[in-house]
C-alpha cells in the first residue's frame, strides 16, 4: 500500500498492478469544494484507494473517503460540520460505446484518452455526490430559523423617533380594509 497520494493517476498502470493507495489530501485543494466550506484550510480528507482489473478485463477503483467539512447550516445560517464517509465503486470505460456494458453496482468514469486523472478532482467529485443537498443540523432543536426582525421593526415604529418607514403607508392601507 503506497502511503503518498501521487497527484495524477494513471489509470491503466495503476489497475494492471493492483494498486492500494492511502493517504489525505487537503480540502483547501479542492476549489468547488473549499467554496462551499467555512475553513477549508484545516480540513483534510482521508482516502483510500484499491484498483483492480476483475476476470472480464475491467478497470475497477474502489474507495472510500472521510471528511469532516464544515459549512453553513441553511436552516440557522450558523456553522455545521459533515462527517461525510463515502464507498463507492467505478468502472473505467475508454468512450461512451462502452457505458452500456457498465455493471450496475459500478459508477462508470468515461475516459476520453490514456491521460493521467487528477486525483483531487477526482475525489472532489465524488465528496460532491456524497454531500446533502442541504446543509443543515441533524435535530431541529440544535437549530432554529434566524428570527425575522417585525418585533424589532414595530418597537422602532413605535419609539416616535419622527422617521416615516418606508413600508408605513401600506400597513395603513391594510387596516383600512
Amino acid at each position: 500500500m503506497v502511503a503518498t497520494l501521487p497527484a495524477e493517476l494513471d489509470i491503466r498502470r495503476l489497475t494492471d498492478a493492483r494498486a492500494e493507495l492511502q493517504g489525505t489530501l487537503p480540502l483547501a485543494g479542492m476549489k468547488r469544494l473549499a467554496d462551499m466550506a467555512l475553513d477549508p484550510g484545516r480540513e483534510q480528507v482521508s482516502v483510500q484507494l484499491r484498483f483492480l482489473r476483475d476476470e472480464l478485463g475491467r478497470r475497477l477503483l474502489y474507495g472510500k473517503l472521510r471528511a469532516p467539512i464544515t459549512c453553513q447550516c441553511q436552516r440557522c445560517l450558523g456553522p455545521v460540520r459533515l462527517d461525510i464517509e463515502h464507498d463507492f465503486a467505478i468502472e473505467f470505460v475508454w468512450g461512451m460505446s462502452q457505458l452500456p456494458q457498465v455493471e450496475r453496482n459500478h459508477s462508470p468514469y468515461v475516459l476520453e484518452t490514456d491521460e493521467p486523472l487528477s486525483l483531487a478532482e477526482l475525489v472532489e467529485d465524488e465528496l460532491i455526490l456524497a454531500m446533502p443537498v442541504v446543509a443543515r443540523h441533524a435535530g431541529l432543536d440544535s437549530c432554529e430559523p434566524p428570527r425575522h426582525d417585525a418585533d424589532r421593526d414595530e418597537a422602532a415604529d413605535e419609539s416616535g423617533d419622527g422617521r416615516e418607514k418606508p413600508f408605513a403607508g401600506l400597513a395603513r392601507l391594510k387596516l383600512r380594509k
